[in-house]
């Protein structure tokens, strides 16, 4: 095999024997060969010893950027830390010193390595031009690493295009290599772009096993079991990462076992298993303790701990976890995304136990814009529910509305009990007062006259689904009342027909759910006034009579009621949903009427109203004695 030549400090700068020790250290670290950590830790320590201080730099920032990379053990970086800091960046000077920047520059990142300035991106660039291969892609795992950091995704286009010939030339190390389709996956994850991020760790495990790189298959399969996590089978994702911790032990490879931990933390995430992923999550960072870390390496691994915490309903630990994380330094970008999770923990925990007040609606505007300014639509990745709820606040009072509405799209995001009309529901059915539907496609059941004849059974499905709110109609009800000439077969067969019919027309498979013999609209996706009607009334007959909360349930019910339940029809089942709603509502109305809370002019406003809307309701309350 190929591979660059090693000299790298010149015989100026070291002595012969200190150089090829360092060679052969460098040579080894690319091979994995055992024990060539420790050879070039103890030639770090020796050349600062014997006055080199670039060969001194150029070694401990070799061991530095290997652990980090390898993330199995921070055995050596403290000492290492510790001799950057001593000889600083005029060590890194000239041809012969470039080396020392690769680890010095992550370091610096992370917070420890502060006598050390940020790393000049360009310069270095400029620099690595004339060096070995092996010397472009550790300052390319470096400065990449770093802009995935700092959210910096136009600086690592820049540093990708550079480094392109480098990958392409074959002279760098399969080790290399490696490691830097390792740092460009977890940029692009960051980004969201995870079937690329897929493509380039599967090209670094194919390196592993090719060239007997166990370490670093390892390294690589944990990493695609983390990114696994969140969608591939869990039997499998987990099969990956038990394959990778069988090739170390927790004392020797404690951060393996973190990453391990972080995978099972995930899983249990994703299936909403939340008290198991706050176990996963605090294995985990006792692991990462156990290995050295730097505290900056541990803020993935905390969120995820954080996450959990909030979905068991353990807010204040959540809470008080971000806020640690906030509060130690990190790079700008970072900063400002635990400084969104912070806010959100606060309103997830005001949202859930409340009460909500000025305060919190005030901090949700702010939080809303901080991710819209982040472009981080995808938040709370695992917690579906509570930012589902967020956004419903959001869309209620007009936060970001379009921002808001486009992210539940992007993320596909089911809506929560009590969505309002506002979100960006798949279909919109009115069934009060008229027959309305619509779907992100437009209005249907507009069309030339042959198509609306076509259309007609499935839409009178729709209509009967949509007379029951979400609530399920059994299907042979539902087929004796539709076809009630046919035979069994002949209706259940037609009901099949017209449900696969009815999914086409609104351009969603998942608009009509049938399980158990049973039939309804999918309430995650389908918003119909019935259902939202009820909701309303629900809320107000939960409240006590002339509150102010039952008012405002019953005023938002009001608005929703512009008539009788299909009142065009004159069908006996929708004659028996209209009735059926306008004495739910005329009960809410007698309620609130018979408050001596209720002011005698909102009264007069609420029976002018439902008279208006639907003068057979006033005939009801006249019955009851009460106009």
């Amino acid at each position: 095999m190929k591979r660059s030549a090693p000299g790298l400090v010149s015989t100026a700068v070291a002595s012969t024997d200190l150089a090829d020790r360092f060679a052969a250290a460098r040579a080894g670290l690319a091979l994995e060969a055992p024990g060539a950590l420790d050879a070039m830790a103890a030639l770090a320590t020796e050349a600062l010893a014997s006055g080199q201080p670039t060969l001194a730099a150029c070694a401990a920032s070799s061991v530095v950027l290997v652990e980090h990379l390898t993330a199995a053990l921070y055995l050596h970086a403290a000492d290492m830390l510790g001799i950057l800091a001593h000889v600083g960046p005029a060590a890194a000077e000239g041809p012969d010193g470039l080396v020392a920047w690769a680890g010095a520059a992550v370091a610096h990142d992370y917070g420890v390595l502060p006598s050390w300035p940020p790393a000049d991106a360009a310069l270095l660039l400029e620099r690595v031009q004339a060096a070995p291969a092996d010397v472009a892609l550790m300052l390319a795992c470096a400065l990449g690493e770093i802009c995935e950091r700092n959210g910096d995704d136009a600086g690592f286009a820049t540093l990708q295009a550079q480094i392109a010939g480098v990958e392409s030339s074959g002279q760098a190390s399969p080790f290399w290599r490696g490691h830097w389709a390792v740092v460009c996956a977890w940029h692009l994850t960051s980004f969201a772009n995870n079937h690329e991020a897929m493509a380039l760790l599967a090209q670094a495990q194919a390196l592993a096993l090719a060239h007997g790189l166990r370490e670093m298959g390892a390294t690589v399969d944990l990493q695609c079991a983390r990114l696994a996590a969140w969608s591939g089978d869990p039997a499998q994702v987990l099969a990956l990462a038990d394959r990778a911790v069988s090739a170390g032990d927790p004392l020797r490879t404690p951060l393996w076992f973190a990453d391990r931990a972080d995978v099972r933390c995930r899983l249990a995430l994703r299936a909403l298993d939340y008290h198991a992923a706050v176990g996963h999550g605090r294995r985990s960072v006792g692991y990462m303790q156990a290995g050295h870390v730097w505290p900056g390496y541990q803020v993935t691994y905390r969120v995820n701990e954080a996450y959990a915490l909030l979905g068991a309903g353990s807010h204040d630990e959540a809470i008080a976890c971000l806020a640690a994380l906030r509060d130690r330094p990190h790079p700008p970008y970072l900063t400002a995304r635990l400084e969104c999770l912070s806010l959100l923990a606060v309103l997830i925990s005001a949202d859930r136990t409340g009460p909500w007040n000025a305060s919190h609606q005030a901090t949700l505007t702010d939080a809303i814009r901080l991710l819209r300014e982040l472009e981080w639509p995808n938040t709370l990745y695992s917690l579906p529910g509570h930012v589902a709820r967020l956004f419903v606040r959001a869309l209620e009072s007009g936060v970001e509305v379009e921002w808001v509405r486009s992210a539940i799209r992007a993320r596909n995001l089911p809506a929560p009990p009590q969505a309002p009309e506002s979100w960006p529901w798949a279909v919109r059915v009115r069934a009060l007062g008229g027959f309305e539907v619509s779907t992100q496609g437009g209005q249907k059941g507009n069309g030339t006259r042959e198509g609306r004849k076509a259309a007609s059974k499935p839409l009178e499905l729709l209509r009967m689904l949509a007379a029951h709110g979400n609530e399920a109609v059994r299907v042979d009800l539902i087929a004796e009342t539709l076809w009630p000439g046919d035979g069994r077969e002949g209706r259940q067969k037609a009901f099949d027909v017209t449900v696969a019919r009815l999914r086409r027309l609104l351009d969603c498979d998942a608009a009509v759910i049938v399980y158990d013999h049973r039939a309804r609209l999918n309430g995650e996706i389908v918003w119909t006034d019935v259902r939202s009607l009820g909701d309303h009334l629900a809320r107000g007959e939960a409240a006590a009579a002339g509150s102010a909360d039952a008012g405002a349930a019953f005023d938002a019910a009001l608005l929703l009621y512009r008539g009788a339940c299909l009142a065009d029809s004159a069908q006996p089942w929708a004659r028996a949903a209209a009735l059926a709603l306008r004495e739910r509502l005329a009960a809410a109305l007698l309620r609130e009427l018979r408050s001596a809370d209720a002011g005698t002019t909102q009264r007069r406003e609420w029976v002018l109203r439902a008279t208006a809307a639907d003068p057979l309701l006033g005939a009801l309350l006249n019955s009851q004695g009460r106009l």
